[in-house]
């Protein structure tokens, strides 16, 4: 059994007055929502800024740590690890060198032969005590 209701033709008519009152009610609604928005953004980018500055300075603070962990003069014995594409199973992993000029926090080193061509930078080498 359906139940029809009978609608007035009141009810049918949209008003001007309450037409042009929703229509700022909801321009009102938008612009809210679109200023929460903007600002959640800016939190999260503000977020996202302190949170990469952290890291940079966490970075900058254990490089320098490392840096001074290589603390070398000349004279020093030091370790040169050997990549493992360019050793057998049975070769050394170090190769032992002494340190033998010092520039840019780059070092010169001697080998058992000869100096070594190119200079390492500290993070590659070891201080032997």
């Amino acid at each position: 059994m359906i139940i029809r209701r009978k609608v007035s033709y009141a009810d049918r008519t949209v008003r001007p007055g309450n037409d042009q009152l929703n229509i700022t009610e909801q321009n009102e609604k938008n612009n809210e929502l679109l200023t929460d928005r903007v600002k959640r953004t800016n939190d999260i980018r503000e977020t996202a800024r302190q949170g990469r500055k952290r890291h940079a300075d966490q970075f900058l603070q254990n490089t320098a740590k490392r840096h001074k962990l290589a603390d070398l003069n000349v004279g020093d014995n030091v370790l040169i690890p050997v990549p493992d594409v360019d050793r057998d199973p049975t070769d050394a992993r170090n190769v032992l060198a002494v340190v033998m000029e010092m520039k840019d926090d780059k070092y010169k080193l001697g080998v058992f032969d000869d100096l070594s061509k190119e200079r390492n930078a500290f993070n590659i080498i070891e201080k032997c005590y």
